[in-house]
């Protein structure tokens, strides 16, 4: 494991857990309000995690920090890649 990786694996597990976490609380900040004014219900949960129309302000926050915490977590993941390809390459040419 090189220094690349000693830096990005931190921040992609901080990335991936920050996410993990946040999913989980997003449950609890849902309007009701909102829910009542949605007309097909269907639509609410086709995921693990509300819908951004039936969050409320500080749902609307979490749910902003859960999408920054997935892009770090695959940002880190294509440059753990595209490193490990790097690497591999440098190798081959010596």
């Amino acid at each position: 494991m090189n220094a690349f990786e000693v830096v990005i694996l931190p921040i992609m597990l901080i990335g991936f857990a920050a996410a993990f976490f946040i999913q989980f609380r997003l449950h609890k900040h849902v309007s009701r309000e909102k829910i009542l004014q949605i007309q097909d219900v269907r639509a609410l949960w086709k995921n693990s995690i509300p819908p951004k129309e039936v969050l409320n302000d500080e749902g609307l926050r979490l749910y902003r920090y859960f999408q920054i915490g997935i892009g770090v977590f695959v940002v880190g993941c294509f440059l753990m890649v595209a490193g490990g390809f790097a690497g591999g390459l440098s190798t081959l040419f010596k």
